[in-house]
């Protein structure tokens, strides 16, 4: 569906304004890809330190991030003994937190929003935490 929107909109603007608009477009993408973010946007170091992505994560998973953290030991702890379908969601998820988050870390520019497809991951494995917590409870 994005695709379809995200093509539609180009394909509009390309009837309309032709190569002014892929010109522009292009060296918008190419220019922000290769180097960033424009110079005064927020190209400041000072405004995207390394810890940026940590800060966030602290703020906006705070309540939950404890068991994320549990999550985390526990999955290195027991991850022999998980059924076959628990384990291959728990490492992809994993997997899916650690890949994304290093991709995301290299990346020069830090905002609040790229790191949002991390979440449902995260909350899955806070989710295992909670459930072996209750399991272990019961």
């Amino acid at each position: 569906m994005s695709a379809v929107v995200i093509l539609s909109v180009h394909i509009i603007m390309y009837l309309k304004y032709v190569w002014c608009f892929v010109t522009r477009v292009f060296r918008s993408y190419f220019y922000n890809g290769i180097k960033g973010y424009p110079e005064g946007y927020s190209s400041n170091p000072s405004l995207n330190p390394w810890y940026a992505y940590y800060e966030i994560l602290a703020s906006n998973y705070e309540p939950w991030l404890i068991f994320f953290l549990i999550g985390l030991y526990r999955i290195a702890k027991d991850f022999k003994t998980y059924a076959d379908d628990r384990r291959k969601l728990l490492y992809s998820c994993c997997a899916g937190v650690s890949c994304r988050f290093a991709l995301f870390q290299a990346a020069k520019v830090k905002q609040y929003h790229y790191i949002m497809p991390l979440y449902i991951p995260i909350t899955i494995i806070a989710a295992s935490a909670l459930g072996n917590f209750r399991e272990s409870c019961a």
